[in-house]
């Protein structure tokens, strides 16, 4: 996996494939791997054609560990979910979340609705 910062926040994703980008948004104590690759998830996407961009939330996984609660809100985790299209220069995508992950698709949608398909 690769890793970009999201405001200093050192975040781990993967891309992956061609075609439309699809966001997708693991769970709560879940990674990309448990919730995507190893659920097949991620090859399904791609042998479909889509352009698959999946990321360890901050907290999660390989991305940064913080220590103030008040790093982990929804609405600043959909800005991580943002920062990450901006950084692949990605104007839309598709997202797709499970668990917190459809949570913080929800903020990502109000708070951006031009970047979610």
């Amino acid at each position: 996996m690769q890793t970009f910062s999201s405001d200093g926040i050192g975040i781990a994703y993967l891309d992956e494939g061609a075609g439309t980008p699809v966001l997708l948004i693991h769970g709560f104590a879940s990674n990309v791997a448990t919730n995507w690759v190893d659920t097949q998830w991620v090859k399904t996407l791609t042998d479909a054609g889509y352009r698959v961009i999946a990321y360890d939330n901050r907290g999660h996984g390989r991305s940064a560990k913080l220590y103030d609660l008040g790093q982990y809100g929804a609405p600043i985790m959909a800005e991580d979910a943002r920062r990450l299209l901006d950084h692949l220069g990605i104007e839309r995508a598709h997202v797709i979340g499970y668990s917190m992950g459809g949570r913080i698709a929800a903020f990502l949608a109000m708070a951006h609705p031009s970047r979610v398909g």
